[in-house]
């Protein structure tokens, strides 16, 4: 358990030397939980709660994790999961937080190195074990007050990375803050250095624009998109959308018309051109 006490980061170990003791160190892990009005944990919501809920169980002992529980493994796939490798802990600490460990031990051999203190066998190798447990600990701890930075200001210097924006900009739409939202699509769509990426966030920032009423600012996205295009046969989208712009917002249907069929023109795909042939002749009949 990792927790703050008289201004100061304290990390406190459960050790259980034999199996018969489980009974005793879950009793007093509850005990202890008591002082706490809520649990943060990095893959805990799959791994170390539902592991300990079964400890006890098994052992006829209420669940004592009543608390509010965060866990940070899905806002740091929702930010990081695009240009890391990986979002494990120990791949945070080293991109993230600039953290290396001296020298660690490799998480899966850990329960060998348990079994084996059980048996009176290589008991001096739990020591790095308790180790590994406390960097563990404050990693995950280091993690919580970023996460709240990040979600604070979307645009800290340190998260300039294109996909790390679209996650944050997913985060702040769930919350319902939208022109944060907006700001970090902005922002992504501007640190994108692939053309295809970029075009795909242009198009997305403009649906948001569309979502909530801004035609203008939709509109000069979507006519941008028109004129660059992007790989064979894209500039159909952002005219097909100004087409719907102009026959919906502005019921100019000659423009629409002629928008329509500069989608056709540049539609490639088959089904689409129906689709679009079958608007074109619609506002035609409109017009």
């Amino acid at each position: 358990l990792g927790f703050v006490e008289n201004n100061r980061f304290v990390v406190e170990q459960f050790f259980m030397e034999d199996f018969a003791a489980e009974p005793a160190i879950l009793h007093a892990l509850s005990e202890r939980l008591r002082s706490f009005g809520g649990i943060l944990t990095y893959n805990g919501r799959t791994f170390d709660l539902p592991l300990l809920q079964t400890r006890y169980v098994l052992n006829r002992l209420p669940v004592p994790f009543t608390q509010p529980h965060l866990d940070l493994l899905q806002p740091a796939r929702r930010l990081w999961k695009g240009h890391l490798d990986s979002c494990s802990l120990g791949s945070l600490e080293r991109h993230v937080l600039l953290i290396k460990r001296i020298s660690d031990v490799p998480g899966a051999l850990i329960p060998g190195i348990y079994f084996d203190f059980v048996r009176g066998f290589g008991r001096r190798r739990i020591v790095p074990v308790i180790d590994h447990n406390i960097q563990d600990i404050v990693s995950t701890a280091a993690l919580f007050p970023l996460f709240c930075r990040y979600y604070q200001n979307p645009k800290a210097p340190d998260i300039r990375h294109s996909k790390a924006q679209v996650g944050l900009a997913a985060w702040y739409r769930q919350a319902g803050l939208i022109e944060e939202s907006l700001t970090c699509l902005e922002r992504a769509a501007l640190a994108s250095r692939d053309p295809e990426e970029e075009y795909d966030l242009a198009l997305t920032l403009a649906r948001e624009y569309k979502r909530i009423g801004r035609w203008a600012d939709a509109l000069d996205v979507w006519q941008e998109r028109a004129r660059l295009g992007g790989s064979e046969g894209r500039q159909a989208a952002p005219c097909i959308e100004i087409a719907k712009y102009y026959e919906h917002v502005m019921k100019k249907f000659d423009e629409a018309a002629h928008w329509t069929e500069m989608a056709l023109e540049a539609c490639d795909d088959l089904v689409l051109r129906k689709e679009i042939e079958h608007r074109l002749e619609r506002l035609k009949r409109k017009a």
